[in-house]
């Protein structure tokens, strides 16, 4: 059984709360995130970082609500623990102020099937229960890649991956496309959804040496954008 885990993130950063000196405010990541795998993968999942910008702890809680999928396929998320698919509202997850977390992720179990998946996640506070931020995952599951290579390149499926991770000084992005092109690039952002390196991409198959010996310790997220679409989204650590 093979574990396809995918990371994308979109880089707008919502946040819910009110302006006074106690404001709580979830930070994360807006979607739609969309991910992209082959019906024979058992596992793909999608990791979504979630901040506490304000000054007081939060007790978190996610609700889960499937709005479209195919029948076979099964959805369920992770928040702390993983549930299954009847279960739809998690547990209490604290963070205090400040405090990052990437304890949650959403998954599906193609089961061989093929089709699209969408489902929305509901993150509120207990104490607070109408302060609601709301983000979508969408899964395009298709045909096994093996057996689709419509280009000839001899590449079925976006690929982008990092070397090393936790990185000190550089790290290697390197990155293979599926058929021709008129523009692509690899743009790096960090956690709170700010640009700080992008990268062109002009052959179907290849990879670059960042630089990083000027980054702050902490999480990095790199994403493959081809003709305006974003592929892939992932993520590096640097370290001191």
């Amino acid at each position: 059984m093979k574990l396809a885990r995918l990371f994308l993130a979109a880089m707008l950063v919502v946040a819910v709360g009110t302006a006074t000196a106690q404001a709580q405010s979830i930070f994360l990541f807006a979607g739609p995130h969309t991910i992209q795998s082959d019906a024979e993968e058992f596992d793909v999942e999608g990791e979504l970082p979630v901040r506490n910008s304000g000054d007081t702890q939060l007790d978190i809680k996610v609700r889960m609500f499937v709005e479209e999928k195919m029948e076979g396929q099964d959805i369920y998320f992770c928040w702390d623990q993983c549930f299954p698919p009847t279960i739809v509202e998690s547990g209490t997850v604290r963070l205090m102020p400040s405090e990052s977390t990437d304890l949650f992720s959403a998954h599906i179990n193609p089961n061989g099937v093929s089709g699209k998946a969408v489902v929305r996640f509901e993150f509120f506070p207990v104490d607070e229960p109408d302060k609601i931020v709301t983000t979508r995952f969408i899964f395009e599951i298709g045909e096994t890649a093996t057996d689709v290579d419509e280009f000839g390149s001899g590449i079925v499926a976006p690929q982008l991956t990092s070397f090393p991770s936790p990185a000190i000084e550089s790290v290697e992005l390197s990155f293979e496309i599926p058929g021709s092109f008129s523009n692509a690039q690899v743009t790096v952002h960090n956690l709170f959804g700010n640009e700080i390196a992008t990268i062109p991409v002009t052959a179907v198959r290849g990879s670059t040496l960042l630089d990083v010996t000027g980054y702050n310790p902490g999480v990095y997220f790199y994403t493959l954008t081809v003709d305006n679409q974003r592929l892939l989204s992932k993520k590096f650590v640097v370290k001191r």
